[in-house]
């Protein structure tokens, strides 16, 4: 079988997606993957066929003015303000290259940000699956991760948030020109509740379990996790400084940024310096110039994959992406998590829920005092090690790509 996996978004969107394909591969099928032309090599590495997405939606933010717009007030009607000028054009060519991508496919998998392979694999015949890495499905436990993770609402309110949500994404989707109608999310989880098509949620149940109002195609099979290339090796200068002193705290806000984001870097930099700690930063799609970190007890690098980097670090302070914190958990390690938007708040309460980590910290809050002490208080923790533990043990034993590829067999069977 041909199988077409779309996955839009950045690395911790894309990997995922490059973990299911080769547990689908390994069952005999073709897979291909769309994805932007940023991770090509990576995913052809894999053996795994390409379809180019050309355009990123982080493109059509570039400029510090409408970054400064769009991050200076986190709510979902601000950045929706900017889609006729900024995100439209970009989105456009981003619809093109999945509908193309399934023109090509027996079956197509499609994140939250390929919602469009839904209707487009409809109009073809071709059978689709959601695949999620966050709870995106109505329930009344909790509100949805998307835009209200941050607000405290009643809980009479948490299945209206849903509502909320989707018709804003609907907002978000519904202009571009290749779209013979408009799509309406509300319609398409009304749809998913309804017929029997699996929707696969690529995180662990330890973190978030299953509601227990979501229907029984609802499956949460464990996380996707790719660990790095065999043939990597790490780089002799950070293995040297790895051996001369103690296990370093980790700073990675991977495709984040903001207008402020070299002051956001630093100020935590010298908050973690002022605990007597070592740092090991990954600059990421930050931008940051390395020359205004330059110390002996920093490493810097763009880029060192979590799998081999998070068990040899003492913590690992991020934005709380669904996959730095599961590559966290994983190693477990604790998590001290600054959120920007979308389901990174809902990451650092379940962790804080969970007693396996702090708080979220807002980058209002961000003063290099107050942070230190949190940084202290959290690598200090024991009890956060003790659930960390268990929740590590919990995560490594899932098989989620194996159970996610076992439950689509069993449907086409």
């Amino acid at each position: 079988m041909n199988i077409t996996i779309i996955a839009i978004g950045s690395t911790g969107d894309v990997y995922p997606a490059i973990a299911l394909g080769l547990g689908f591969r390994e069952e005999g099928h073709e897979v291909n993957l769309a994805a932007n032309t940023l991770f090509k090599d990576e995913i052809k590495s894999r053996g795994l066929g390409f379809f180019p997405v050309q355009a990123m939606f982080r493109q059509s933010l570039s400029d510090d003015f409408t970054w400064s717009k769009l991050y200076k007030k986190l709510d979902p009607v601000n950045f929706l303000k900017l889609r006729k000028s900024k995100l439209l054009p970009v989105m456009d060519r981003i619809v093109c290259d999945i509908r193309y991508a399934c023109q090509h496919s027996d079956t197509v998998f499609y994140n939250i940000l390929a919602l469009p392979a839904y209707y487009f694999a409809r109009e073809l015949g071709v059978p689709a699956f959601p695949i999620y890495l966050q709870p995106l499905s109505r329930t009344n436990r909790f509100p949805s991760p998307v835009f209200f993770s941050q607000l405290k609402i009643p809980s009479t309110f948490n299945k209206t948030s849903y509502y909320i949500s989707e018709e804003l994404l609907s907002h978000f989707f519904n202009k571009s020109s290749y779209l013979k109608r408009k799509i309406s999310f509300h319609d398409y989880f009304k749809e998913l509740a309804r017929v029997n098509t699996p929707v696969l949620h690529g995180f662990s149940p330890a973190l978030s379990p299953k509601p227990d109002d979501w229907g029984s195609n609802m499956h949460i099979t464990g996380y996707w996790f790719l660990d790095h290339n065999k043939d990597w090796t790490p780089p002799k200068a950070l293995e040297h400084f790895l051996n001369n002193g103690s296990p370093p705290v980790c700073i990675n806000f991977g495709s984040m940024s903001d207008p402020e984001i070299d002051w956001i870097i630093e100020t935590i930099v010298s908050a973690v310096l002022k605990t007597e700690r070592r740092v090991i930063l990954l600059t990421g799609w930050s931008g940051i110039e390395k020359k205004k970190m330059f110390s002996s007890n920093i490493y810097i690098d763009n880029y060192i994959p979590h799998s081999w980097l998070f068990p040899r670090v003492c913590g690992v302070i991020h934005h709380g992406g669904a996959g730095t914190t599961a590559a966290a958990v994983r190693a477990g390690v604790p998590s001290i998590i600054v959120p920007f938007f979308f389901d990174q708040w809902f990451w650092g309460n379940r962790l804080k829920s969970l007693g396996a980590g702090a708080r979220p910290i807002s980058k209002k809050e961000l003063k290099k005092e107050t942070l230190s002490y949190l940084i202290s208080n959290t690598l200090d923790n024991t009890m956060f090690y003790k659930k960390l533990e268990v929740l590590s043990h919990q995560v490594k034993n899932e098989s989620g790509v194996y159970k996610a590829v076992q439950l689509f067999n069993k449907f086409i069977a």
